[in-house]
This record gives structure tokens, C-alpha cells and sequence, in this order.
């Protein structure tokens, strides 16, 4: 049977497969107290919050800071694969999440290094999945919202699981 997992030659390929299936342990962070670009997550129960602009993109935040991963000895690449939102300002109405992952979150966006969720309003405490490859240890990532009001705040966590590769 062609182009089953086990029988493709691109490792490429094999690598996107076998990191959608096969995770190692998770780990569930919240913003660190004087959290910065260098450290932004924390084992806290302390949400990250970010809020969104006048129907347009908010600031954006740091939530994965250059030195936050490692988290785990001898891992050299991480995944932040979802988020769970804790509450939100506007839960009548639609969000947009953008996670850019470089330098900066313009830097992130200017080269495509992003991605988009939504968020419904019909979605209590959702927990999100985030479509992004694995990055190196080190590399920061952010996000920013959008909501179609004024603005709206949104709190959440991030889950986080790390690679020895």
C-alpha cells in the first residue's frame, strides 16, 4: 500500500507524522511574575492575559521567553500545542489568536512565522489547538488577539511539551 507512514522514504514527512501522533510528556505554564522576553512562563496557576485592540490586533505578548525552554534537561526542541482558556471578556463574540514565533512578533509575522485560531462563543473553557511546527529551544513565542468590539481581554495557559532530537 503506497504512501503509508511506515513505507515513506522523505523524512521530513515522517518527522511532521510521528510528532502529530507521538508526544512526550506535557507541561501546563502560566505567565511568570515581571515576566519579559527571556523569561515569560512559569509553573504558576497565573494566567497569561492579553487584549484585543478597537476591532483590530492588541499588543502582542511574549509567552514563551528565550531562556523559558529548555524546560527538561537535554531537550532541544519544544511544541506549544494548545492553550486553555480560563475566562474572557467578551464571550458573546468571536476571538482571533495570532502566535508568531521569532525575535519579535513583527518579526514573526513579517517573515510568515505565524498562525490563527478562533475562539467561539460558544466554547466555555476551551482548550485550543495551536498549528505550529516544533522550534528550537530558545526561539520566543507570541500572541496577540482580535475581537469584533472595542476590546476584550482573554486569559489563558499554555501547554508545552519538549524533544530530544
Amino acid at each position: 500500500m503506497p504512501g503509508r507512514w511506515f513505507e515513506r522514504r522523505d523524512t521530513a514527512q515522517l518527522e511532521i507524522i510521528l510528532d502529530e501522533h507521538f508526544h512526550t510528556v506535557s507541561r501546563w505554564r502560566g505567565a511568570k511574575a515581571g515576566a519579559d522576553e527571556t523569561n515569560a512562563m512559569d509553573d504558576v496557576l497565573t494566567a497569561f492575559q492579553i487584549d484585543s485592540g478597537n476591532t483590530t490586533w492588541g499588543t502582542a505578548l511574549c509567552i514563551v521567553g528565550s531562556d523559558d525552554t529548555p524546560i527538561d534537561i537535554g531537550m532541544t526542541v519544544y511544541h506549544c500545542n494548545k492553550i486553555q482558556i480560563s475566562d474572557r471578556e467578551r464571550r458573546a463574540l468571536p476571538y482571533k489568536l495570532k502566535f508568531a514565533w521569532g525575535d519579535s512578533y513583527a518579526a514573526g509575522v513579517s517573515a510568515g512565522n505565524f498562525t490563527e485560531q478562533m475562539v467561539f462563543p460558544s466554547d466555555e473553557s476551551p482548550v485550543i489547538a495551536i498549528d505550529i511546527p516544533r522550534l528550537v529551544a530558545g526561539t520566543k513565542l507570541w500572541v496577540a488577539c482580535e475581537v469584533a468590539a472595542n476590546t476584550g481581554k482573554v486569559d489563558f495557559f499554555t501547554g508545552i511539551h519538549e524533544y530530544q532530537i
